[in-house]
């Protein structure tokens, strides 16, 4: 994590392998995040950039990127009012796949309330 003044940067690289006990080769995936924040009093406004890539059992490549960006404002210093819009798609599946072509787009507006 990377401070400066009211700006934020936050970074994660993961991998994991393995495989199925009948599987013969190892097969990997692999994780990139970015969230980026800017505080300022009682706002914040973020983004966030998400990817996961790997080789499925069936020898495909494939990935899902995700990109997100919203705002926030502490009505209080427990009570929080946040929007966030998110757009995800998933890459490369094969013909047949509940994910192939799959994408979702949307905004979720929350209130929370903190104890």
């Amino acid at each position: 994590m990377v401070k400066f003044q009211g700006f934020e940067l936050h970074g994660v690289y993961e991998t994991a392998s393995g495989k199925k006990n009948s599987e013969t080769d190892t097969r990997t995936f692999d994780q990139i995040a970015i969230d980026a924040i800017y505080r300022m009093d009682n706002l914040y406004f973020g983004a966030r950039y998400n990817t996961v890539s790997g080789e499925l059992q069936s020898g495909e490549d494939v990935s899902t990127d995700r990109i997100q960006v919203g705002a926030g404002w502490f009505m209080t210093s427990n009570v929080l009012l946040k929007a966030v819009y998110t757009s995800q798609t998933y890459n490369d599946y094969p013909a047949g796949s509940i994910l192939e072509d799959g994408k979702f787009n949307g905004l979720t507006i929350e209130g929370v309330v903190a104890f």
